[in-house]
């Protein structure tokens, strides 16, 4: 079983030299990370020029806070933020966004590392490794490999990232 990297950024700067070409790079569209639509574009407009597929994270009311009811990012994946269980059958559209691509909805912990998990339309689970996740050991990344479908590793520490990447591949 292959697992899917994907990579996250909570801000402009962030080492972009970790993910490889054709990975989802998503960026946080929430206050406190990209604080501007402009800052979004920007990042979304980079990451496609660097190979990178581009998706936004967010949700109804951190998306629409710097974009107001624009639907620019269409284009792109959404990565919904929202910790309830999912059920796809029930997301209402907003932004012109029908359906994410993901859905966060689990915040307390898997395999004893602190992440976030998220499911995708037709299943696949992914988890989200942060920089709060930390280091992980090569026994929880072969559980990772054999339990899940995927992984988002964020960006915020560099060091942090390309360790998570290179026990996950």
């Amino acid at each position: 079983m292959s697992l899917e990297l994907q990579y996250y950024a909570d801000k402009p700067g962030r080492d972009l030299t970790i993910p490889d070409a054709g990975n989802v790079t998503w960026g946080d569209a929430e206050p406190g990370c990209f604080e501007s639509a402009e800052e979004m574009r920007e990042f979304g407009t980079l990451v496609t020029s660097l190979g990178f597929r581009y998706g936004t994270y967010g949700n109804r009311y951190t998306i629409p806070t710097l974009f107001g009811p624009s639907e620019e990012l269409t284009p792109w994946a959404l990565w919904y933020a929202d910790y309830r269980p999912p059920d796809f059958s029930t997301f209402e559209p907003f932004n012109g966004f029908l359906l994410p691509d993901l859905w966060q909805y689990w915040s307390g912990g898997y395999c004893g590392i602190n992440c976030d998990l998220s499911i995708t339309p037709d299943g696949r689970l992914f988890a989200d490794l942060s920089n709060y996740s930390g280091y992980i050991s090569a026994k929880q990344a072969s559980f990772f490999k054999f339990t899940l479908d995927g992984v988002v590793i964020g960006l915020q520490n560099a060091d942090i990232a390309r360790h998570q990447k290179g026990m996950l591949i």
